[in-house]
């Protein structure tokens, strides 16, 4: 849909991006409990040798019961019609794609958006560049899943170039999607000092999480100024 944004015209885009945000969001607590428990598991087995013994346990306990409670409740609370009400909007929204048209064909028709969605990447990328936060590194971070996501769909007009780009947007993507993650498990950390039997513990885990996060940032910051440093013309 980002791809053919200047097609369909704004109106249309922000309805079909709302509905379908709208309908992520539903059944997203499942997903974003995941989330937090996948974290966990990489640091704890990436810095076994550096967190002591059972030092994670009791909060990988509470994620593991939050995790499971969500899903039941998306599962087993279909009485109000959440799963069902998801699928409808998605069908819907593939209706309304119908009458779609396109001024331009092939590529040309979609080309406006690749290149509005790489200066939205490059964009974001500076700020990330000039104050390198977690919110900002994860706004620049929808943006490189908008472009891999995109070359994905389109690299077969121009495989060359933009199978390579998708590769490396796939990379970047993960690196800050893996930021994002630390940063929430992070939050998650301090808001529940109670799921550890020992401060050193809890100290020892946030350590772990800042020093990963700050390599995952040096990393995503040196990949970004080599592959999406050119102008959008350039692509």
């Amino acid at each position: 849909m980002r791809l053919a944004r200047d097609a369909i015209g704004e109106a249309t885009y922000d309805r079909e991006n709302t509905a379908l945000r709208t309908a992520a969001h539903r059944i997203s607590a499942p997903r974003d409990a995941q989330v937090l428990l996948e974290s966990l598991d990489g640091l704890t087995e990436r810095f076994a040798d550096e967190l002591p013994d059972g030092a994670t346990a009791n909060l990988r306990t509470r994620l593991e019961e939050e995790q499971e409670a969500a899903t039941a409740e998306l599962r087993g609370g279909d009485d109000n019609g959440v799963i069902a009400a998801t699928l409808a909007t998605i069908d819907h929204a593939l209706a309304r794609t119908t009458p779609w048209t396109f001024e331009r064909d092939g590529f040309e028709a979609l080309s406006p958006g690749l290149h509005r969605i790489y200066r939205r990447g490059r964009t974001a990328m500076k700020a990330a560049r000039r104050d390198p936060s977690a919110e900002h590194l994860h706004e620049w971070r929808k943006r490189v899943k908008d472009l891999w996501h995109a070359t994905e769909i389109v690299g077969a007009a121009r495989p060359k170039e933009l199978e390579r780009l998708a590769d490396r947007a796939h990379t970047l993507s993960s690196r800050l999607g893996d930021h994002h993650d630390l940063h929430l498990l992070r939050s998650y950390v301090e808001a529940h000092p109670q799921c550890f039997d020992d401060e050193v513990h809890h100290r020892a885990l946030l350590a772990v999480i800042d020093r990963r996060s700050r390599r995952l940032c040096e990393k995503a910051l040196a990949q970004g100024a080599r592959s999406t440093s050119a102008s959008p013309s350039a692509s």
